[in-house]
């Protein structure tokens, strides 16, 4: 017999372990970034820019099962309906989209810092509201429950990424 409370712990403090890892890195990264050459902090960013959109374009598809996941959209309906699946994937395409010119694109950079602060405060209501059901929905739907689990600590690295490159871009 599985016992999934049991589970439910282990995957929740690996969970914390893996966000507080991927943070604690970050900031190795942005501290060793802050010395790197110019050029090579350009690309950094340009991929950061490429992976958070193909974080958006991927993830959505394969969690959503292309659209076909009820359980992903009923369970939070006001961000996760269909149509705002595939607003997230549009975030992602602008993502891409401006990631060869990131650096002028200052202003841009933090209304993507803002969306993805959005998705993060949404990710902690809709966790501090629901967390006794991921138990259940592990059992009903693996898929869904690890993205309900790891859509706010996704954003919350791009949300950085974003965030450094406001600063970094030019000013004018």
């Amino acid at each position: 017999m599985i016992d999934i409370p049991s589970i439910f712990q282990f995957i929740s403090a690996l969970h914390k372990k893996i966000v507080l890892d991927a943070y604690s890195h970050l900031v190795q990264v942005l501290i060793h970034m802050k010395k790197a050459s110019q050029p090579k902090f350009n690309l950094l960013i340009r991929n950061g820019y490429i992976l958070a959109g193909l974080s958006n374009l991927v993830g959505v598809l394969v969690f959503s099962k292309v659209f076909s996941n009820p359980e992903l959209c009923e369970r939070y309906p006001e961000v996760f309906s269909n149509f705002g699946l595939f607003v997230i994937i549009l975030w992602g395409l602008a993502f891409i989209a401006v990631s060869n010119h990131w650096s002028q694109q200052r202003n841009l950079a933090a209304v993507f810092a803002l969306e993805k602060t959005a998705y993060v405060v949404s990710w902690i209501y809709w966790l501090s509201n629901h967390s006794p059901e991921i138990p259940s929905l592990f059992t009903q739907s693996p898929l869904t429950a690890i993205f309900y689990l790891t859509y706010g600590p996704n954003d919350l690295v791009f949300l950085g990424l974003f965030t450094w490159a406001f600063f970094k871009a030019d000013s004018d």
